[in-house]
């Protein structure tokens, strides 16, 4: 039998003394396995990063090419000017026969620039949204994204439900036509499942005011086709109206929706004395909750409770954001933001006012996580015509939150229906709709972002460029933040055709 170790012993003596010298060779045999730091770092566009090898000297590489930045002989990496479609990139060392990765998710640099003009996404002339806002009920999210970015999908609809996606960064291809049935379809969310399959979530019935009911289609195939519409739940009883809901998938495939129950309001976007219902889907939305929870009730004579939007966490929490007015659709006591946290799985959503005792209409809530669990939540606040998008952030899940802060200042448009996206530097980007001119009409997309986390914001810009030059309708869809930190943006218009009903476009920056 060999031995696993041979040690080389060199005895010497010396003034009577014994000394035992170890020899070269050390047990196992072989070199020390290589490493490079850092390992897995974020690297702006255009900006520098030192890497060090545990051993060497080592020989350094780039995976991909000069597209995917340079690396000099002292480990000095040089990120591109243009982010790649995929923007993980690798780094490697390799000294003899011994190699080290690192992986350098490349992101954006803090200013953007914009692809113009934006991409058209309704190719059909007569698969516009109507341009009256009588089928959007708040900061609605109809955008989603797969493959890092590179995979868009988009819905719309007012009438009939549509569909288009983006692939590997090349424009919109073709809208297909989801649900033609009934005449009264309103699309109301996308979603990606763990499958790379779009969900799409929608409300259809027989007329806009009586008979609606929050349904889901969950394409295969990246979306190639999609399966069969599900209810949600059956409403109960059966003249009360659904209408407004949102949708989350978690990182074990399962659905999340919340969406409103109850008698028509008469104006198709609230239900009165109506209740937020939660429920969800173990089977990629084949079935739902027997019974689904209360997350929100009606208190008293005419409440109204709106524009929700729900969210998951890495650690299964489930969380909600909605508005309430207790007296029907902004009369008399004004509608007020909630924001509720489930941490038993969606059996109850314990809430709390985000603006206590605030005099102004608070609606049109939207959130993002970061990746830190901060909960970065904005809204609209004001009275009609003055209306301010707000921003406040929870740092302990959600338990308290900062005070409001007006993301774009004492600007004096009318801002409207605002989204939020973190990415995972902690840069949060707001956007909304404007009335910038006060003539109750929006006619504008605006941005501002935060580099810090959202203790101060930048002063904001008009986005859109010509797809929204001399538009008197202008409404926000959806924001995103992919992996890269590049800003997805989708948004209708009829600036091409004004009482024609609005065009939706889509927007990157990067």
């Amino acid at each position: 039998m060999q031995p696993a170790c041979l040690r080389v012993v060199l005895v010497v003596f010396l003034s009577f003394s014994l000394f035992s010298i170890l020899g070269s060779g050390a047990c196992g045999g072989g070199n020390p396995a290589l490493s490079i730091d850092p390992a897995n770092p974020f690297v702006k566009k255009g900006a520098t990063q030192q890497f060090t090898a545990s051993d060497g000297p080592v020989v350094w590489s780039v995976d991909g090419g000069s597209a995917n930045g340079a690396i000099d002989a002292d480990g000095l990496y040089t990120a591109p000017s243009v982010l790649p479609q995929d923007a993980l990139v690798t780094v490697r060392a390799t000294t003899g026969d011994r190699t080290a990765t690192a992986s350098v998710q490349l992101v954006t640099a803090d200013a953007l620039s914009f692809s113009e003009p934006p991409d058209q996404v309704n190719m059909e002339s007569d698969h516009r949204m109507d341009d009256e806002g009588l089928f959007h009920p708040g900061a609605q999210d109809r955008l989603a994204l797969s493959q890092g970015g590179a995979r868009v999908d988009a819905t719309w609809g007012g009438g009939e439900v549509y569909f288009n996606q983006q692939l590997n960064f090349t424009g919109f291809v073709e809208d297909r036509i989801l649900v033609t049935d009934v005449p009264s379809a309103l699309a109301l969310a996308v979603e990606e499942d763990r499958d790379g399959n779009p969900v799409i979530l929608f409300n259809s019935g027989d007329t806009l005011l009586d008979g609606g009911r929050v349904r889901v289609r969950v394409g295969g195939d990246g979306g190639a086709n999609f399966g069969e519409p599900v209810a949600l739940y059956p409403s109960v009883p059966t003249t009360d109206f659904q209408f407004q809901a949102s949708l989350a998938i978690d990182t074990q495939n399962r659905f999340h929706a919340v969406f409103t129950n109850g008698p028509n309001s008469g104006v198709g976007f609230f239900a009165i004395d109506g209740t937020l219902f939660y429920t969800t889907s173990e089977n990629g939305g084949a079935a739902w909750s027997a019974q689904p929870s209360v997350v929100a009730a009606p208190a008293g004579v005419d409440d109204v409770i709106a524009d929700p939007k729900i969210s998951v966490d890495a650690e299964g929490n489930i969380y909600v954001c909605y508005s309430v007015d207790p007296d029907g659709a902004g009369v008399g006591e004004p509608f007020g933001i909630f924001f509720a946290k489930s941490v038993d799985g969606g059996a109850s959503f314990p809430a709390q006012p985000l603006a206590p005792g605030s005099a102004a209409n608070d609606l049109f809530c939207d959130f993002a996580i970061g990746p830190d669990g901060t909960i970065h939540v904005v809204y609209a606040s004001g009275a009609p015509n003055g209306s301010k998008v707000v921003f406040q952030k929870g740092s302990d899940g959600g338990a308290t939150f900062s005070a409001p802060q007006a993301v774009a200042g004492n600007a004096a448009g009318d801002q409207r229906a605002p989204f939020v996206s973190v990415d995972a530097l902690g840069r949060v980007s707001v956007v909304w709709a404007e009335d910038t001119d006060l003539d109750q009409v929006t006619d504008a997309m605006m941005l501002s972002r935060s580099l810090d986390g959202g203790g101060t914001f930048v002063p904001a810009i008009p986005i859109g460029g010509e797809a929204v030059e001399g538009a008197d309708f202008v409404l926000g869809m959806g924001l995103r933040m992919d992996a890269a930190g590049r800003l997805h943006v989708l948004f209708a218009s009829n600036a091409l055709a004004p009482g024609s009903g609005a065009d939706v476009f889509y927007l990157r920056g990067e």
